[in-house]
This record gives C-alpha cells, structure tokens and sequence, in this order.
C-alpha cells in the first residue's frame, strides 16, 4: 500500500555565496507524521525550512507541497511556519496577536472568532488572552507563537527549534501541543538539534550536518519499544 506524502523535498540545494548551506537533501512528510530534523546549530535546518516556505530560492532540486511549489497562494494557505525567533506583536494582547495573524490569513469576522476561540481551546491559552505579549513569560510567548502559526488550521507545520531556552514545563506544553496538532493530521516538521526532544516528539528523523543528510530513522529511543 502507498504512502500518501503531502511535502516532497528533492535534492534541495542551497549556497550562500561558497557555502553549501544545504546539499542534495531530499525527504518527504505525510500527513499526521511529525518528521524532526536533527543536527546541530548551523547544520542547515533553518536554511532548509526557509527554502520550503519559500522564504529563500534553491539553488537545486524541487520543494512541493501537495505537488504545488511553495511560493503558490495555495500553498501559502496550506503552510504554517513557527521560526525559531517568537514574531508577536509585544504591546499587544494575546487575544489581540492572534486575530492579527488570523487576519494575515485571510481570515474574518465569524471565521475568526471561531478560529480563535478553537485554537485558545487548543493550547490551553483561556487565562493568557488578555495579557499583553510583553508580560507573558518566554515559554508563554513561545506557546502563543505557535497557536499563531496554526490558527488557519494549516495542512503543514514547520517549527524551528520551538523549545529553544524554555524550562522543562514549557518544553513539555510546546511538545504536548505538537503532538496534538499531529493527531489531527496536520503534518509537521520539527527542528531540533536534541535527541530526546526529538524521540518524544518525532515519528521519524532526518538527521542533518552541514546541509547534509547523514541518517534517516524512526527515532532511536523510541524505536527499542515500538
């Protein structure tokens, strides 16, 4: 039986100037599977992401999302992308952010109050929503990131080291959240460069060094109890 595959990334290639940021990468996600990227700092993830929401041009190879290349408004409205850097609007309050960048995706009136009220149910988020941003903790903000990158119910999730100098109890909300966004089919993609947070998050891994892919597994912790 085939593997239905919503992204396909083929001999990605990408150069800044002499550096080979990414080479020759090629992998593929299907629907409710949570892929990790796995390398260490400049190995590569972010340049790859970014070239998969077409926020940079390969050099090389192919990017297709549902067989669309990235920078198509379809594909725009499928993508979700949480970069590693929380992009929120700090004087505003939570509630505020989040029609904000529903409205970035097209969304209004009803549509959104239901979205919203969808996703705040979803991370939880009912005592943060009239906080200004600027008040909220890191791991907070970086919940709040994230609900905003899905509040247009994407097909695909990209998030770029979401757990980054969280304490142990953000970093479980943030992976618990992911998990739940999978369940429901949403594919993602999960950069990080720690194994067990990629064996608790992760369906599978594409392990990267220097724009390279060196392996590509399930998980090796969770793999010895499956």
């Amino acid at each position: 039986m085939s593997v239905v595959t919503l992204l396909e990334v083929e001999s990605l290639t990408k150069r800044y100037g002499s550096i080979t940021a990414v080479d020759d990468l090629s992998f593929s996600v299907a629907p409710g599977e949570t892929l990790g990227l796995l390398g260490p700092n400049g190995a590569g993830k972010t340049t790859t992401m970014g070239c998969i929401v077409g926020l940079l041009e390969p050099d090389g190879g192919r990017v297709a999302v549902d067989g669309l290349a990235p920078k198509s408004k379809t594909v725009s409205a499928m993508v979700g992308y949480a970069a590693q850097r929380t992009a929120l609007h700090l004087s505003l309050r939570v509630s505020e952010n989040l029609a904000y960048f529903g409205g970035l995706y097209g969304l209004r009136g009803r549509s959104l109050a239901e979205a919203a009220a969808k996703i705040v149910d979803l991370f939880n988020l009912a005592s943060l929503t009239a906080r200004r941003v600027n008040d909220l903790s890191v791991g907070q903000a970086k919940l709040v990131h994230l609900a905003s990158a899905v509040i247009h119910e994407p097909r695909l999730l990209l998030v770029d080291e979401p757990t980054a100098g969280l304490d142990v109890s953000a970093r479980r909300r943030v992976i618990d959240a992911v998990r739940r966004l999978a369940a429901g089919g949403t594919a993602v993609i999960f950069s990080t460069h720690y194994l067990e947070e990629a064996d608790e998050a992760c369906d599978s891994l594409v392990i990267i060094d220097r724009g390279r892919r060196v392996a590509a597994d399930p998980p090796p912790l969770r793999a010895g109890h499956r």
